[in-house]
């Protein structure tokens, strides 16, 4: 092998590592251009997760209008809270925008084992406020420590998507959706 080849390999290989790397700040300009993709994992620490994943995702944003986004990042940045890099995440990459505010977002901060879910203002009804924090604090940081955070973000993905189906045909009240609320099931909170 050539000087230049394993240099060439050398850089592409910095170059792969600084973007699992990826500073939380920088995660916030745009988004990735020409990327239909909807999982980023920019801290590497899910195996095969278009295999997993993207059936389900893709199946939000055919079928119910949902534009669902994974992105993964290192560690937490001290001067941004996960909930405020959420939202400016969903604000920068226009998650859901072209589907009238239909979007999500999935912000998992590796190091720290959080999760932040993110939801547009045209899902708002849907997605509540308590729906968030059951699925922030929800099965997956057990899980997650087991090294099986595919299986996890998967799990997290199917309430999304029962709730979609639940929710499809519109007609629905705030009493159901709190009664929707209540069926997620519990599991270990977050310190």
């Amino acid at each position: 092998m050539g000087a230049a080849a394993l240099m060439l390999m050398v850089a592409a290989g910095g170059l792969l590592w600084r973007n699992c790397q990826m500073p939380p700040r920088q995660l916030t300009a745009q988004r990735p251009s020409g990327s239909e993709a909807f999982v980023f994992d920019y801290a590497g620490i899910l195996e095969h997760p278009v295999r997993q994943l993207d059936p389900s995702l893709e199946d939000l944003r055919e079928n119910h209008s949902i534009e669902t986004v994974i992105v993964t990042f290192t560690k937490q940045p001290e001067e941004l809270s996960l909930e405020r890099l959420a939202r400016k995440l969903m604000e920068d990459w226009q998650i859901g925008g072209s589907l009238e505010g239909r979007g999500i977002l999935l912000l998992v901060a590796a190091q720290s084992r959080r999760i932040q879910v993110s939801v547009g203002s045209g899902l708002k009804q849907i997605y509540t406020d308590d729906f968030c924090r059951r699925i922030q604090n929800w099965q997956w940081p057990a899980l997650f420590e087991e090294g099986k955070m595919v299986e996890a973000l998967a799990g997290v993905v199917t309430e999304i998507l029962n709730r979609a189906r639940l929710t499809q045909a519109g007609d629905f009240t705030p009493a159901d959706i709190q009664h929707y609320d209540r069926q997620i099931p519990a599991g270990p909170k977050l310190n």
